[in-house]
């Protein structure tokens, strides 16, 4: 079904003599296509194969083309989108025998050790090829191709649809903290709320990353678990201090009745702490809270002369003092 005619730089003749790339996609057709721009082709591309009208040879032509832009597409440094257009005329309007065809190449694309596809590349495949045969696919194979392409999402998703959840957890566990929290929000979604939280306080104990501790933060908010959201920012606070953390640490610390013993707890902390950077915040906080004077003294103890003679920070105590 696909010739090696049609794999021509199709991208490159589109954007640089658009002229061209008319003449080639009705030699390659066999037929005059009506279009002012490639978006235009691949639509026309579609609803040849919508036409009960369109004969074998000019639908064989057809798909042929538009695989040749998908995988054209696909291989180019800046794609221009045009491979997820392609792919979706044909999971349209190609027949279900078709559409096993294309299935098939994908699949013989994937094995072929020569074109050794990676990364999104091989996903994109994956992605066609479950969209191809949505209607036929079981259970199993649907796992068994987002494991060949990498589709980890997908296959979680199908994991948990079923009741797996094990299998599920132990796929999360293996991808990287970008796709981390997104299979987590997964779990949530269907209903697996106690293990989504446990998959992302164990990630923590792991590797304590800011990111995930914000995840946290909002699960228990979401749940009015203030007691559980408090300890998630205060470890967030504690690995990078912030005023809105801070302020956020106020005001759940004083709906539980704990922000008298901790605010000296988060002050010392930032005291032992030393840096330039964390005495700042100090006086930030000093101002939040209406403490001028303190704040004041706080920027005095800071100020330095430099070798000529001048005192840093003056330009911040005059701007205090204006507050006052």
């Amino acid at each position: 079904m696909v010739e090696h005619r049609t794999k021509t730089s199709w991208v490159e003749l589109c954007v640089s003599d658009f002229e061209q790339s008319i003449i080639w996609f009705e030699q390659a057709l066999g037929f005059r296509v009506v279009a002012r721009e490639a978006n235009e082709y691949i639509e026309a591309l579609g609803n040849a194969l919508a036409d009960q009208q369109t004969d074998r040879v000019a639908r064989e032509k057809s798909i042929a083309v538009l695989l040749a832009i998908y995988q054209r597409d696909l291989h180019a440094d800046n794609s221009h989108g045009f491979a997820q257009r392609a792919a979706d005329q044909l999971v349209r309007y190609a027949t279900l025998l078709e559409r096993q065809t294309i299935a098939e190449w994908i699949g013989e694309r994937l094995a072929d050790e020569e074109e050794a596809i990676t990364g999104s590349e091989r996903q994109a495949d994956g992605g066609f090829w479950l969209d191809l045969e949505q209607e036929t696919l079981d259970d199993e194979a649907y796992l068994c191709i987002c494991r060949e392409t990498g589709r980890t999402t997908d296959l979680v998703d199908r994991l948990l649809a079923l009741g797996r959840i094990d299998e599920a957890v132990r796929e999360t566990q293996r991808v990287d903290d970008l796709a981390f929290l997104k299979l987590a929000d997964l779990f949530v979604q269907h209903g697996q709320d106690a293990v989504a939280e446990r998959l992302v306080s164990r990630r923590i104990k792991e590797k304590s990353a800011l990111h995930l501790l914000e995840w946290l933060q909002h699960y228990y908010h979401d749940r009015g678990n203030l007691a559980a959201e408090l300890e998630a920012v205060e470890t967030a606070f504690r690995m990078q201090p912030s005023l809105r953390r801070y302020q956020e640490l106020r005001d759940l610390a004083k709906h539980l009745d704990r922000w008298q013993t901790l605010r000296p707890e988060l002050l010392a902390f930032l005291q032992q702490a030393g840096a330039s950077m964390q005495a700042m915040l100090v006086i930030e906080i000093a101002l939040d809270e209406g403490d001028i004077d303190r704040a004041l003294h706080l920027l005095k103890g800071m100020a330095k002369k430099d070798s000529y003679g001048y005192t840093h920070n003056d330009g911040y105590a005059h701007g205090l003092r204006n507050e006052m």
